[in-house]
């Protein structure tokens, strides 16, 4: 009975030493709002630091994937002529912060 035991409390640490990551192996970590938040800002062209601060207030209120994927449709309207304006008139989205834009 005690060996059953003992074979299976070594089953269980072997196990766990699977799951457990290495200290030799790099942990890859996902960028930060913040790191997100700048690149989003870096990809509109928005260098004014009151943009760049709402960019970061975005990405904290709707998340990492979310502002990104704004980001690409963005991106995709932009590819496409723009959009069209109350007025009638198409207009590009880039280099201004467009995600509030594609949120609509």
């Amino acid at each position: 009975m005690l060996s059953t035991i003992a074979a299976m409390s070594e089953n269980e640490e072997a196990q766990a030493r699977q799951q457990e990551p290495s200290s030799d192996e790099p942990q890859i970590r996902e960028p930060s709002q913040v790191a997100v938040a700048n690149q989003i800002a870096d990809e509109l062209g928005e260098h004014d630091t009151h943009v760049r601060f709402q960019v970061v207030r975005i990405v904290k209120a709707i998340g990492r994937t979310a502002a990104l994927s704004f980001l690409a449709k963005a991106k995709e309207v932009e590819a496409q002529g723009g959009m069209k304006t109350n007025d009638g008139l198409w207009q590009g989205l880039l280099p201004r912060t467009a995600i509030l834009a594609c949120h609509n």
